[in-house]
Parts: C-alpha cells; sequence; structure tokens
C-alpha cells in the first residue's frame, strides 16, 4: 500500500517473514495527489504462530520522514542522492552483517526510521542546493529517534487532519427525507406520499415501514415503477401507491403470482414472515416539458406497455388552476406490450403564476388509472 509525505513516499508490502518498502523521495520521481481519507499511514495486523504482529508505515509531513545505515549518491549529471536508515528494537537482539544486513531477533517492537533526500533545486542555473543531503538525513534521522514513534505518529495524524479534517457537511433532515418516500403510521404502507416535484425519478433500498416490513423502491414520473416488500410476521400488509390504480402484477421471490386485494390505490398483500414479494407496473406515463416556462410550452407524454397489452383510455393533463392544455385529451388506443407511443399537449399558464408546479398526466381506462408527474418553473 502506497504511503507519503510529499517529499519521500513508500509502497508497503510484504509477508510475515519479509516486509518490503519501496521508497522515493520528490525530487527523484515524479507522482500525482493521493487519497485523503483517513490519516493517511500504513497499517498491517495478524497473528501467526501464537503471536500477535502489528506493522504500522507513517509518512510523517511534520518531521519529514518515514518510519521503517544505507548511503548512495547518483552521479549521473552530478544528483546526489542520500538515505539515511536506523533500526530501533525493543528487548531481544540485533545483529549487523558484513554486508551491510540489520538483523533483528525476538524483540517486542522493531522501528525502523527512514529519511531522504537530493541537492537538487529547482532553481536555474545550477538546479543544486550545494548542500549535502546525507547530512540533514541523518539528522532528521536522530531527531525523529528521539522523539519516538508514538509522538512521531500523533503528530502526523494531527497535521494531516487538520489538512483533510476541517469541514464537517451535515445534511440533515434524514427522517424527513424517508417520510416524503414512505410512511405508515397510520397501518398502510405509504409510497411516495410527499415526493418533490423536482425528484421525480429515483430509487432508494431498506426503507423500514411498520410491521417489520422492509421496502425497496423504483419511481419514474413520480409513480412507482418497481417495489420489493420483505416481510418480518405473518399478516396481511396494504400498501398505498398510484402504480396500484393502474396495471401492475405482484410476484413472491419465487416467480409465483400473489393474488392481492385491491381497492382503489391500495392492495392488500397476504403477507409470510420471511417472504419477498414484488410488485411491478405493466404500463408507465411519462410526461416532459421544458423545465423553466414562459406564456405557452408543449408537453409530451409518452406512455409505454411493459408487461402487457394496454387498454384502449384516455389520456389528459392535470394542471394548476387556471391553467389550460390544449386539446384536452386524446383518445389511446390499444397499445402492445413492448411498444410506446408519444402524444403532444400545449399548456398555457395562467397569468399570475411563478414557482414550482407540478404537471400530471393521466391515462385512464374503464376500471383503471396511470399517471405520471413532472415539473416545470414559472414566472
Amino acid at each position: 500500500m502506497p504511503i507519503d509525505n510529499g517529499a519521500l513516499g513508500a509502497s508497503v508490502f510484504g509477508g510475515l517473514d519479509r516486509e518490503r518498502v519501496q521508497f522515493a523521495e520528490k525530487t527523484l520521481c515524479t507522482g500525482g495527489p493521493g487519497s485523503a481519507g483517513g490519516c493517511h499511514f500504513a497499517a498491517v495486523e495478524y497473528t501467526a504462530g501464537g503471536v500477535r504482529y502489528t506493522r504500522e508505515h507513517v509518512a510523517s509531513a511534520p518531521g519529514r520522514r518515514r518510519r521503517r545505515p544505507a548511503d548512495g549518491r547518483s552521479t549521473r549529471r552530478d544528483l546526489r542522492h542520500a538515505a539515511r536508515l536506523r533500526v530501533l528494537h525493543r528487548g531481544g537482539t540485533r545483529t549487523d552483517g558484513a554486508d551491510g544486513s540489520v538483523t533483528v531477533s525476538g524483540a517486542d517492537t522493531v522501528t525502523i526510521i527512514l529519511s531522504a533526500g537530493t541537492d537538487y533545486a529547482a532553481e536555474y542555473p545550477a538546479y543544486r542546493t550545494g548542500v549535502d543531503p546525507l547530512a540533514a538525513a541523518a539528522d532528521r534521522v536522530e531527531r525523529a529517534a528521539t522523539t519516538g514513534f508514538g509522538a512521531l505518529r500523533a503528530a502526523h495524524v494531527a497535521d494531516h487532519r487538520a489538512l483533510f479534517d476541517r469541514v464537517r457537511l451535515h445534511i440533515g433532515a434524514t427522517a424527513g427525507v424517508a417520510e416524503m418516500l414512505l410512511q405508515s403510521h397510520r397501518g398502510v404502507v405509504d409510497l411516495l406520499p410527499a415526493l418533490p416535484v423536482f425528484w421525480a425519478s429515483g430509487s432508494v433500498r431498506g426503507l423500514r415501514a411498520r410491521g417489520d416490513v422492509t421496502v425497496d423502491l423504483d419511481w419514474a414520473a413520480g409513480t412507482p415503477t418497481r417495489v420489493v416488500l420483505r416481510t418480518g410476521q405473518d399478516g396481511p400488509v396494504t400498501v398505498a401507491s398510484g402504480m396500484f390504480g393502474g396495471l401492475f402484477e405482484v410476484r413472491d421471490a419465487a416467480g409465483r403470482r400473489v393474488d392481492v386485494r385491491r381497492d382503489g390505490p391500495r392492495i392488500t398483500i397476504p403477507a409470510r414472515r420471511g417472504r419477498t414479494y414484488v410488485a411491478w407496473s405493466l404500463v408507465r406515463v411519462e410526461p416532459s416539458a421544458p423545465e423553466r416556462v414562459g406564456d405557452a410550452f408543449p408537453v409530451e407524454v409518452t406512455v409505454a406497455a411493459t408487461g402487457r397489452t394496454v387498454p384502449a383510455a384516455e389520456l389528459s393533463l392535470s394542471l394548476p388552476e387556471g391553467w389550460t392544455a390544449t386539446p384536452a385529451t386524446h383518445r389511446f388506443s390499444p397499445l402492445r406490450n413492448g411498444t410506446s407511443r408519444t402524444f403532444a399537449f400545449e399548456v398555457t399558464p395562467a397569468a399570475s403564476a411563478s414557482g414550482q408546479h407540478r404537471v400530471t398526466a393521466t391515462l385512464q381506462g374503464d376500471d383503471w388509472q396511470a399517471t405520471g408527474m413532472t415539473g416545470v418553473l414559472s414566472g
């Protein structure tokens, strides 16, 4: 996993017996910003052989060092690069190998401090600072060793939060939003009872209704198109929605048709505990209009058959008081499943109209009614 402090960065990876740290200093490479989430340190914890292991890596911006002796020099174009590493341990033993390796055995904790730098300067024409990068890196390492890992980590977290934890955004009104989408305090699961004008389409998952009912809901043109009900107890569940005044179907999770009792825009499902019931619309009525309107404006209404043939009906618009539509109605002939048809109206608002307004299209059959709405701004 990658970490960096703006000057020294590293990728940390490995396993139980070997931890690998691939590091780079900013004047040796280029890159881009990383995630601002969390506190920006890498950590891994695991248990092996009955021993709990914790490894943490912090790229400390306040200290310009990474917590993890290697000297080096790059002669290409005379750029000097240096890195200093120090190993601290609590408990156990340390062995320094002839090849420059360091082995720590039986320790409770091991802290490795690494700092690096170059003599590069972004200044024409020399592009060099003239400062020994090894001395600077060694000084940072010694100061870090004196400070201790706990204090370095705390300073790092505080510095990171000062940059990325400065703003709190609380949208609020969560309960109020849920009440716009679902109400159930009167013994009926009422879907979209107070939908705002410009929330015509959307979806929501996991709404909770009284009676231990969980609801998933998709809607378009202000009317549900698909409803999923998961019931936590036996007994009838009554659901109210404009969708149930039209053409619809209810099935269980196995795809079996469920017989429901219908009363206008309400249905009652003989629910069983732990069952899932899915209802979806077989006809959609979707009006569209310009968002901002003037004296007169067009409204197009598309009717789609989404599960069966839609029988003959009459299409009209419900408008704010004083508004008129031309024509007043359209005759609607049967529409085959899987097809759609679009109808045009011209709407003239009242002279004093201003603000948000709802335009509702109604497809009225012999014993059914399907609706859809859109919103406009006038004035």
